[in-house]
């Protein structure tokens, strides 16, 4: 395609060089290159150059904090916060649990202390209750024995005959409050060959019987297996 720059026409031709109207040679428009606008031919044409509006920087050695960075300063604040508040939980726990800890001890040493009572092992008796026991009954028994001669007036027995105690084993006769030797006390020991009286006697009894008798001032029972008549 080809054009006149005189007249403007514009010819398909490729064959013609001249216009037809002026007779001014054609220019092949197909060849013309593209028109390059340069920034200082803007200023020229335009009279004012755009001006765009940057942000400029006050601090030029400061680095203007990202949005991103922002957000992660706020999740740092969070978490200082919520680790403040456990601190915080754990210390008033703490506080409540000595406080009732301490309630509890002061009223444990208010209190009077109870003795720790001493453990025997299985099967030993306790001696020391044993001779108390013992000792108690021994006095009853001659409290009753007191009572029963004051009583009557005098330890005089029916069918009184002297006799002779006969325990060279043991070296004593025992005088006992009861007719048994499960549960008569013995209110004395009657020593071996010493004379003392004997009453009525109940029924025979294994090898011997169980009859009335005064020694010292005392009434009771003996076994007369152990005396000579």
């Amino acid at each position: 395609m080809k054009q006149c720059p005189q007249c403007g026409t514009t010819y398909t031709d490729e064959t013609l060089r001249y216009c037809l109207s002026d007779g001014t040679a054609l220019l092949d428009t197909a060849a013309e290159q593209a028109t390059v606008v340069r920034p200082g031919a803007m200023r020229v044409n335009l009279g004012t150059e755009p001006q765009i509006n940057q942000p400029t920087n006050a601090y030029p050695n400061q680095t203007v904090p990202s949005a991103r960075g922002g957000g992660s300063g706020i999740w740092k604040v969070v978490v200082v916060i919520l680790v403040l508040l456990l601190l915080l939980l754990v210390v008033v726990v703490a506080a409540a649990l000595i406080y009732i800890n301490s309630g509890r001890g002061g009223g444990a040493n208010n209190s009077t202390p109870r003795p720790t009572p001493t453990t025997m092992p299985p099967g030993t008796p306790d001696t020391r209750d044993q001779e108390i026991s013992n000792l108690q009954r021994q006095l009853a028994n001659r409290q009753t024995a007191n009572t029963n001669t004051t009583a009557s007036g005098s330890t005089s027995i029916s069918n009184p005959r002297t006799v002779h105690a006969n325990s060279p084993t043991d070296g004593f006769l025992a005088l006992r409050s009861q007719p048994s030797t499960e549960t008569g006390i013995r209110i004395l020991k009657i020593p071996h060959g010493a004379a003392l009286t004997i009453g009525d006697c109940l029924p025979q009894n294994g090898r011997g019987r169980w009859c009335k008798a005064v020694y010292g001032g005392y009434s009771g029972w003996i076994y007369d297996s152990y005396v000579i008549y």
